[in-house]
């Protein structure tokens, strides 16, 4: 995705490339949390799922194994980053870890 603002020059908001053995997503916009203001999750779901299955679609699929997907911090607050991580699991009969408090 491409967009320009009046009088600007295009910048990419969405950008996805190959990286090592998986995807990279960037996006370079914080104005999404608008799309959640007033309407709930219908429209950042059908922003984001889409956007994670891409980024674990290809070698995590391929492997025949279930995906953990963790995020880094559990609690964040405003302005901090998260890092969000797919990783496959120690064998195929593997169940995800629950998710901590």
């Amino acid at each position: 995705m491409v967009f320009q603002s009046s009088g600007g020059d295009p910048s990419p908001t969405v950008v996805t490339m190959r990286f090592g053995a998986g995807r990279v997503v960037f996006v370079g916009s914080d104005e999404l949390w608008r799309w959640r203001y007033g309407r709930g999750e219908a429209l950042p779901e059908r922003f984001y799922l889409p956007l994670v299955r891409l980024a674990g679609r290809g070698s995590l699929a391929r492997a025949g194994r279930p995906v953990v997907l963790e995020a880094a911090p559990a609690t964040i607050g405003v302005e901090t980053p998260v890092r969000i991580s797919a990783t496959h699991s120690t064998s195929p009969s593997s169940t995800p870890r629950p998710q901590s408090a």
